[in-house]
């Protein structure tokens, strides 16, 4: 992207709650992108450790910091963030993952060529890492890369019964499918990204650059591994929300077979937690 060429600005949020061991590398990973164009909004959620005191470390003028007087928990926090933007195109980042350098160049380059005008939803494939930063293994989107129309994508990731489409930090998407969508859906903590994704999916299509461009931090608080027993049921609520919404197209016979890849993915994920969570 030449330095000549319209550069919008991207919105990245931290939603933050006692992420003292990891915040630090989360704000150097954005302060390092190749496209500069960005502004970070951090909502703190009433930590109790030294996070908001890391932050206040930063002096770069595009950082903002907002330090919550009341609690207002995981989905709650990024909701409230969200309003609070300026930039044409969001990307919100959990307090403790990380997004690769190129991650918004890479990902701002699909919005703003003229092949995909019809695109509400950029993701990419996801580094897992562990507490330490060691990379664990890649997420690879499951199914055919690239331009990928919305009811497609939607249907194949219905299926699969698990979140392929990626967490948070993978996706980028346009402000205004925010603005006509809604909020996040704190009813289920689990799936609320893929709940997004795929409302966001109603508004457009679906590109995945094939690469890893963000990291996702596997530790033993975070939601995925609480929920690691339970999320076979938390999925089947979940799609039937899904197969009830007339405008997601889902049949009978893709709601039974996405309840049953629920049950084997949470066995899966089970034994690759066991694996790496020792």
């Amino acid at each position: 992207m030449s330095a000549s060429a319209y550069q919008p600005l991207v919105s990245i949020c931290i939603p933050a709650y006692n992420n003292e061991s990891f915040i630090r590398e989360t704000i150097h990973c954005i302060l390092h992108q190749t496209y500069q164009n960005w502004e970070l909004v951090i909502s703190d959620d009433c930590s109790t450790d030294r996070t908001v005191q890391i932050i206040k470390t930063y002096t770069d003028p595009r950082i903002r910091l907002i330090e919550r007087q009341k609690n207002l928990g995981l989905v709650g926090n990024w909701n409230s963030l969200v309003p609070e933007l300026k930039g044409d195109y969001v990307k919100l980042v959990c307090g403790d993952d990380l997004i690769d350098q190129t991650c918004l160049e890479k990902q701002l380059a699909v919005f703003l060529s003229n092949q995909y005008p019809t695109v509400s939803l950029v993701t990419a494939h996801t580094r897992l890492i562990d507490e330490t930063g060691k990379q664990l293994f890649v997420k690879k989107y499951p199914f055919k890369t690239g331009f990928i129309p919305s009811r497609k994508a939607i249907a194949s990731n219905f299926l699969f019964g698990t979140n392929t489409i990626g967490e948070p930090g993978s996706g980028l998407f346009r402000r205004e499918v925010y603005a006509k969508m809604g909020n996040y859906d704190a009813s289920n903590n689990y799936l609320v990204d893929l709940d997004f994704w795929f409302r966001a999916l109603l508004l457009g299509d679906l590109y995945v650059v094939p690469e890893p461009l963000a990291s996702f931090r596997i530790n033993k608080g975070a939601t995925t591994t609480k929920t690691k027993n339970t999320q076979a049921k938390l999925f089947r609520q979940f799609a039937k929300k899904i197969y009830d919404d007339k405008r997601f197209h889902i049949n009978i016979f893709q709601y039974y077979m996405a309840c049953t890849s629920a049950s084997l993915m949470q066995f899966l994920r089970g034994l690759v937690l066991k694996v790496y969570l020792k």
